[in-house]
């Protein structure tokens, strides 16, 4: 059965279900229009072994992309995704801004172009992220590269914009996260080497608890000591046991 022999039953299937069908349904597309664009460039490599098709299985990408069908004003960029993939891959653990660093950003600006172009040519796409609230033309694949290789030469300047990533004002609960400083590749607990956030505790986008950072609940004076990741969220000091433990001290 095609596509358009889909769309057409779930346009005789009442609502609220022919809602939810055509909302999933072009969650769907955007998935292998996702996949099919790393395809196309998978003979190319990030770092050493790691390519494009290997950012699948990172929850730091995979979170990003998937935002878009995530309720919210947050539509991510050219920069965002470049950060992502430094972190995503442990560029920042090289310490340098080289070869490596400029491949990446050439990289992001083509996947933001390709996929914002993939959704301007399906109208199921569209009307998928307008019933999340989302808008194509705020996807900005234009990012400053000046400002991008900034970031890449700043680890606090690039932990920092990753998190906000996250941010979300709306919510009073508040989150440290302590990371490497620039000139170390460790955690210090330093608090110059800390982020507050703001954020959602109770469904937090997949790609937040990475191994190399500490968290610290500010508003509850709980330190994190496992955290769980199912169906594209993660949970802070939550054992889930149908979900993945991603954190653990």
């Amino acid at each position: 059965m095609i596509i358009n022999d889909i769309f057409k039953i779930s346009e005789a299937i009442s609502s609220p279900f022919h809602y939810i069908f055509k909302r999933n349904l072009s969650h769907y597309l955007y998935q292998k229009s996702v996949v099919a664009i790393l395809t196309r460039v998978n003979e190319k490599r990030l770092r050493e072994w790691y390519r494009p098709l290997d950012l699948i299985d990172a929850r730091e990408f995979r979170g990003l992309v998937n935002s878009l069908f995530q309720p919210g004003d947050y539509h991510f960029s050219a920069m965002d995704i470049a950060v992502t993939i430094n972190i995503a891959i442990g560029h920042y653990c090289d310490n340098e801004f080289n070869k490596i660093s400029h491949e990446i950003i050439d990289f992001s600006y083509h996947f933001s172009c390709e996929i914002k172009e993939s959704i301007i040519k399906s109208k199921l796409m569209r009307d998928g992220l307008a019933d999340y609230g989302k808008n194509i033309a705020l996807l900005d694949v234009n990012s400053e590269r000046a400002k991008i290789e900034y970031l890449f030469k700043n680890k606090k300047a690039l932990f920092k914009h990753y998190f906000s990533t996250f941010k979300n004002d709306n919510f009073n609960h508040s989150i440290r996260i302590w990371h490497q400083s620039n000139d170390h590749s460790w955690v210090d607990w330093n608090e110059k080497n800390s982020i507050c956030i703001n954020i959602n505790p109770y469904k937090i986008r997949e790609g937040f608890f990475l191994v190399g950072f500490d968290y610290f609940d500010i508003t509850n004076s709980e330190s994190l000591y496992v955290a769980s990741n199912k169906d594209g969220c993660e949970y802070f000091n939550e054992h889930l046991d149908d979900g993945l433990c991603v954190w653990v001290r």
